[in-house]
């Protein structure tokens, strides 16, 4: 049987590249397990508290990135992660060359989101804390962010999520 899955990522693009990564991840089926929306505020249980916890702890796994903000939402989440480097004409952070031929390894931002996403799912389900049999869905959505009119676009975006959410349903 051949695969018909393809990927969305762009082909010609590497994906550890400095620069500012919006990524959007949605749940199982879409199912709304990290908590709830009240008064235009997000309020998480403790499936969320858990999430919370590993998007915290990525900086610290992965020095080369910074986490610039992230909302959960009852059924998905959205963060902006910064690869550290040279972006908007400054040097950031020094960080080893992901573009040399001889540095051979899965790219950053889906090594990063995968690491995520396996430890999430791993934490939720060893704790019987859903009904559902996974946590996420199989793939993500990632925007690159190209300046820093779409950078503030974006965090606004993420920050007013919640009060959105009425619309959004």
């Amino acid at each position: 049987m051949e695969n018909k899955r393809h990927t969305i990522r762009l082909y010609h693009r590497n994906y550890s590249r400095p620069g500012y990564y919006f990524v959007t991840i949605d749940t199982f089926k879409h199912e709304f397990i990290f908590g709830d929306i009240k008064d235009n505020i997000f309020i998480s249980n403790t499936v969320g508290t858990i999430i919370d916890k590993w998007i915290n702890y990525l900086p610290t796994r992965y020095p080369e990135i910074y986490i610039d903000c992230y909302q959960l939402m009852p059924n998905h989440m959205h963060l902006i992660i910064l690869i550290k480097g040279n972006f908007f004409g400054k040097t950031i952070c020094v960080r080893a060359n992901y573009d040399s031929p001889t540095h051979n390894h899965r790219q950053l931002l889906p090594q990063v989101i995968g690491y995520f996403k396996m430890n999430t799912a791993k934490e939720i389900m060893g704790k019987s804390l859903l009904k559902t049999e996974k946590v996420w869905l199989r793939n993500y959505y990632e925007h690159i962010i190209r300046n820093k009119k779409e950078l503030l676009a974006y965090r606004y975006y993420v920050k007013n999520n919640p009060k959105n959410w009425f619309f959004n349903k």
